[in-house]
């Protein structure tokens, strides 16, 4: 799995017949949780819990137990769980969320990217910065409207 989500990471979003993705089979068969630990994932169950969030986009995704994420993790939640999981992620530390962009499709980390530069230019022309939890909530923001 981890060579294939290295060649190929959008085949971590790829669902089976049954709605599943290739994490969530591994993670949900009784023998899985040793090979998940083997390829990085630290909490199986709450991997899988925020997998199966992920699938209900009505629902707020709650990371909790699930941080801080291994890079192995990051590359297999589909983009659109990335992008509801960044709230979390910024609260949690700086570098989990640059590990979530990193595995956003480049086209919308390069739009999160150009948000910030611009924030950062207005800010910096104005002389007035704004607070850290603002410019947090306002990325936030933008990255929810990518998969509205």
């Amino acid at each position: 799995m981890q060579t294939l989500f290295a060649a190929a990471p959008a085949a971590a979003a790829i669902r089976d017949s049954g709605g599943c993705t290739p994490l969530e089979l591994l993670l949900t068969n009784r023998y899985g949780t040793n090979a998940a630990g083997e390829l990085g994932v630290h909490d199986p169950q709450a991997m899988l819990q925020l997998l199966q969030a992920c699938k209900r986009p009505a629902e707020p995704i709650g990371l909790g137990a699930a941080l801080p994420l291994s890079a192995f993790e990051a590359a297999s939640l589909p983009a659109a769980c990335l992008a509801a999981a960044l709230p979390a992620a910024l609260a949690h530390s700086p570098a989990q969320a640059r590990l979530l962009v990193a595995h956003l499709p480049p086209h919308d980390a390069a739009r999160l990217r150009t948000l910030a530069l611009c924030l950062a230019r207005v800010q910096r022309t104005a002389a007035a910065p704004l607070p850290l939890p603002l410019l947090q909530r306002i990325l936030v923001q933008a990255a929810g409207l990518l998969y509205a």
